[in-house]
Parts: C-alpha cells; structure tokens; sequence
C-alpha cells in the first residue's frame, strides 16, 4: 500500500490510500474485489474512507516497488490502483505487543458497528478482515477498510466461477479474532435482523458493479459473482446459523 497526494475533480486536494495488484494474466481478482466490498459497504452505511476512486498509476513515481512491481514497470508505465481517501487514525492493532491484543480487542468488541461488519464480511465472504484492516478512529469507534480478499482460500486464494461456493462459510476473521465465533444472543440477535437490509442493499449498488464487473471480468466470472452475492445476501440469515450453531 501507498499513500499519495491527488488533485481530485470533486475533493480537490487530498491524500489517499493507494493500493495495486498483479494481473497475474487475468487472475488476481484484488481490484475487483475492492470494488465490491467498497460498494458493499457503502450501501448499507457502514463506516469507511468517505470516498474510493480509480486512478492510474505513474509506475516511475513509486520509491518502493516489490518484485512483482519492478517487473511490470519494465512493460507498463502506469497501473490502475484502487484508491480510498486517507482516514485520520491508525490500524486498530499495528506495533500492539501480543500481551495487549485483548484489550484491543475488547475495545473492537464494545464497537456498535461490529456485528454488522461481521455480517458483511459474512456477505461477500470477506476472509482477511483482520485486526490491523479496522482504522480506529477513537475508542470503541472503527471505520473498514481493506476488501481485496473475498471468497478466498488457502487452496484457492483467487476465485473463478468454477470455484464460488454461495453455501461455504469462508473464514470470518474479524468474528474469529473478536468473538472466537461465539457472540452473545444480543450481539447474534442485531446481525440477523440487519441481514434482512442485505438484498435490498446489494440491490441499491448493482447497477454501478455491474458496471465495473463488466469491464474487469470475463462474462462467466462476472454472471456467476453476482449471482454469488446475491444468493448470500438472501440466504445471510441461513449462513449465520449455519456459523454460529443455530436453528434458522
């Protein structure tokens, strides 16, 4: 990740979060990804940077380049990179000693918002919402960020639409690492009743990640994604008891 300084039409000068992502000859699905999980979000008004763009990437400006980057600056002299406008706080458990991690997760926990994260993650089968993928912005107050990871696995880190599975129930960090996958009734009671916002919500964005969707991904990848999210966002109540034990 990069941070940079942009002039924007709409924020004019602003700094913002700048992340990009190896082809991989059509594989890598990081960008789309952040798409979706950015729009996701946005829909059911979950906090996050207020904002996300595209932008194209000088590759000559970058200082510090890993391999992989190296090596596509010798063929490209730009990459599209998925951009958020940078957020005044830091990750939720960066330089925390290991001694102190359950008190940063009992602030995480006291959050209003996490049950709704976790249902979203649950939604789009975000498997990498770690601690240090919240940015707290005070205490017991987080914004999301970070959705380049969805519906992924150690076998199959990127999906296609031979590998997209509606009914599995891929890693959900953030209630891992929070709840050790044992929320309270309370807490189980609000993500059930949220989940029912979830087709409505995903049914508000559509149009604009159709829209990327179409330009990014091969026609099957793009039909069967969709109706990926969409099959979870109606079977979300179904997905949560099957995660936490309980009768639909």
């Amino acid at each position: 990740m990069h941070i940079a300084a942009f002039t924007h039409p709409k924020h004019g000068q602003c700094e913002a979060f700048v992340k990009l992502y190896p082809a991989e000859h059509g594989v890598n699905r990081g960008l789309v990804n952040e798409i979706t999980a950015y729009l996701c979000a946005h829909a059911l008004n979950l906090p996050q940077p207020k904002s996300a763009f595209l932008a194209n990437i000088p590759l000559t400006h970058l200082r510090r380049m890993p391999p992989w980057l190296r090596q596509a600056a010798l063929h490209h002299p730009e990459m599209p990179a998925f951009c958020t406008l940078r957020l005044d706080g830091s990750s939720a458990a960066v330089l925390v000693p290991q001694e102190e991690l359950s008190t940063v997760r009992e602030d995480v926990a006291a959050w209003d918002d996490l049950p709704h994260a976790i249902a979203l993650d649950e939604n789009i089968a975000n498997s990498d919402r770690h601690l240090n993928n919240l940015i707290r912005l005070g205490r017991k107050k987080y914004a999301l960020i970070d959705g380049g990871r969805l519906a992924h696995t150690l076998e199959r880190p990127h999906w296609n639409n031979r590998t997209l599975d509606p009914a599995h129930l891929y890693r959900n960090r953030l209630s891992e690492h929070v709840w050790q996958h044992n929320p309270t009734e309370h807490d189980l009671s609000l993500m059930r009743c949220r989940a029912l916002e979830h087709p409505s919500a995903l049914s508000s964005v559509l149009p604009e990640l159709d829209y990327w969707w179409q330009h990014l991904l091969p026609e099957a990848d793009h039909r069967t994604f969709r109706d990926f999210l969409q099959r979870r966002a109606y079977d979300l109540t179904a997905l949560l008891a099957k995660r936490y034990h309980r009768l639909t």
